[in-house]
């Protein structure tokens, strides 16, 4: 596998979209949602990430050992296992202008944790022609280990892409939200026809002096 790639146009036409996966809590996750998204021409980092953000989502953010395995785990889909293709998947780590290369100031796209040491693969980061400052994981196509990243050139056509969606609220949230409003609307009519019976009552007889 080599980490030079085409950086020809970008293309979001002919993307193939996987399900959407909860990582449950009941299994240790954070009740998100991720779906992987194949590019088969190719896509560079931005078109990806605004791809994410138009469908309600971002380029996954990965916080623990756990999650890595989970959405690595998601790499395995039949879709994606042509290894003439499908060698790595954007993710949402990004590396600011002018950070200390080439392991500096590595951070998620919505600011959520720390980025780990521990998960880059063998000898990454390494800025490659100084412009590596996007992130990648490395499909289950290549040799190195199974969820380890990758720095790449935000112009790099990568054939994937991981997206990760916010938890919904849940219905009994909304259910309690309702009942709320229910209540203070309650209250408020309540006062006002308090208020307005209270102007209504006549005034008592004024006694005239003698």
């Amino acid at each position: 596998f080599s980490k030079k790639a085409s950086t020809s146009a970008s293309s979001t036409a002919d993307l193939l979209e996987g399900p959407k996966v909860e990582w449950l809590e009941t299994r240790g996750g954070n009740s998100h949602f991720y779906e992987v998204v194949g590019a088969p021409t190719g896509i560079n980092w931005t078109d990806a990430q605004a791809w994410a953000s138009s469908h309600g989502g971002y380029l996954a953010t990965i916080v623990t050992t756990a999650e890595d395995k989970f959405v690595f785990n998601l790499l395995g889909d039949a879709r994606f296992q042509d290894a003439s293709v499908y060698h790595s998947f954007w993710i949402g780590g990004i590396q600011p202008p002018g950070s200390h290369e080439p392991g500096g100031d590595w951070k998620w796209v919505n600011n959520e944790g720390a980025v780990s040491d521990n998960e880059w693969g063998p000898g990454q980061p390494d800025n490659l022609d100084d412009n590596e400052n996007r992130m990648a994981m490395f499909g289950p196509n290549v040799k190195e280990p199974p969820g380890s990243w990758d720095d790449r050139a935000m112009t790099d056509l990568v054939h994937g892409f991981v997206v990760e969606f916010d938890p919904p609220v849940s219905h009994a949230s909304m259910q309690v939200a309702s009942h709320q409003g229910i209540y203070i609307a309650g209250f408020v009519v309540a006062m006002v026809l308090l208020l307005f019976f209270n102007c209504r009552k006549p005034l008592p007889p004024q006694r005239t002096p003698e």
